[in-house]
């Protein structure tokens, strides 16, 4: 006659196992931990000067170099900047604005999501002189989807006005 008795580890009480065997099915039961998301950025800029051939028309900031991004990309044409995660986004920009027509002309700056204006995101920046430069700086937070893209638009009241590039010299960078 053969007996069998379920045996336990050396020096393990009945209460032992029963604690290690409740904590794993609490393990079982919870949440899997949370997916570090690698934080989505871009920086993009352009070398070249950008000029409007018409007075109030709508033109789109170009940009020739990437600087660093993960996840943001330049496309075509390349004042689309894509994202490839939904969330929200702050973008920042600065641009730098020459009045080479004299007296005081007016520049504005808006956002647009996929092809359509953002409301309420224009501002003005008026330029004084002849030769003067000005620049605008300022950020938008916008909701994108995977696949989104926007631009950064602008518009001027006299053609004097354009988007300048300063070159590099031997004292300071480009």
């Amino acid at each position: 006659l053969a007996q069998m008795t379920e045996t336990q580890p050396d020096g393990a009480s009945e209460s032992d196992i029963a604690v290690i065997q409740s904590q794993l099915q609490a393990l079982a039961l919870s949440p899997p931990p949370k997916e570090f998301i690698t934080p989505r950025y871009g920086s993009f800029y352009d070398t070249t000067d950008q000029t409007a051939a018409v007075i109030n028309t709508a033109y789109a900031m170009t940009f020739n170099t990437t600087d660093l991004s993960f996840g943001v990309t330049r496309g075509t044409p390349t004042s689309r900047i894509y994202v490839d995660r939904s969330n929200i986004y702050n973008i920042q920009f600065s641009a730098q604005f020459i009045n080479t027509g004299g007296g005081a002309h007016r520049v504005w700056v808006w956002l647009r999501k996929n092809g359509t204006d953002v409301t309420n995101s224009a501002t003005v920046v008026r330029i004084q002189g002849n030769n003067t430069e000005d620049v605008a700086a300022w950020n938008f937070l916008l909701q994108m989807n995977a696949g989104d893209y926007f631009e950064l638009m602008w518009e001027v009241d006299n053609t004097g006005v354009s988007l300048h590039a300063d070159p590099a010299t031997a004292v300071h960078p480009a």
